[in-house]
């Protein structure tokens, strides 16, 4: 599976996860928000390469947040913390999805 694709369920998952658990607003906002965001570039990486780099911004901000914000439950920091790995991870490997056109001579 491309990096794209696994970032994109991530960023799915990471959406979805926000109502999952218990959170305190700033989290519950984070998590939602964040996930959103990192599916649409996800998305937008999958025909151009240097979409990836807000992935890898957003994977720094999630995990920083993970860390700083409060959180009701630990499952919701844990689960915030293994997505922001995995993304940062995924996020830092080259290339799209699909191959670009050759212009014709």
């Amino acid at each position: 599976m491309p990096a794209r694709t696994l970032n994109l369920i991530l960023a799915l998952w990471l959406f979805f996860s926000a109502f999952a658990w218990p959170r305190t607003t700033p989290s519950f906002t984070n998590a939602w928000a964040v996930g959103l965001l990192a599916a649409i570039f996800a998305v937008l990486g999958m025909t151009k390469a240097k979409a990836r780099f807000a992935n890898t911004a957003l994977s720094a901000w999630l995990l920083v947040a993970a860390l700083v914000l409060p959180q009701r439950s630990p499952v919701a920091r844990w689960n915030d913390l293994a997505v922001a790995v995995a993304m940062l991870l995924l996020s830092l490997v080259p290339g799209t999805m699909y191959r670009r056109a050759r212009a014709q001579a």
